[in-house]
């Protein structure tokens, strides 16, 4: 998952759901793009149902945040079936070190 043309970056989660019939989540991790500045970073990741996960980062630290472009999270999955599987992303928000919105624009890629 990447972030395109954002200022001051603080926050950011979504959730990520898939058809279990023929991939399996193995991993998500932060992309190393919120701590890029040399902030911490916290991040969390919720199990909502078992094809369905809440993911998200926070920065905290003296410096700003990240602007312009750059990996957010990295999902690994696996294939357990030959065939094709929707991967869905929702509930993407953005927001600033100070807390304003960023508009999230969602692209299939």
């Amino acid at each position: 998952m990447r972030a395109r043309d954002v200022t001051n970056l603080g926050r950011y989660e979504f959730t990520v759901s898939w058809s279990p019939a023929n991939v399996g989540l193995l991993s998500i991790v932060d992309g190393g793009y919120l701590g890029s500045t040399g902030n911490g970073i916290s991040c969390t990741t919720t199990v909502l149902t078992p094809v369905s996960i809440h993911f998200g980062c926070l920065e905290s630290g003296p410096n700003a945040g990240p602007s312009r472009n750059g990996l957010l999270a990295v999902l690994t999955f696996q294939t357990i079936n030959d065939g094709t599987s929707p991967v869905d992303l929702g509930g993407v928000a953005l927001q600033t070190t100070i807390g304003q919105v960023i508009t999230a624009n969602v692209f299939d890629g």
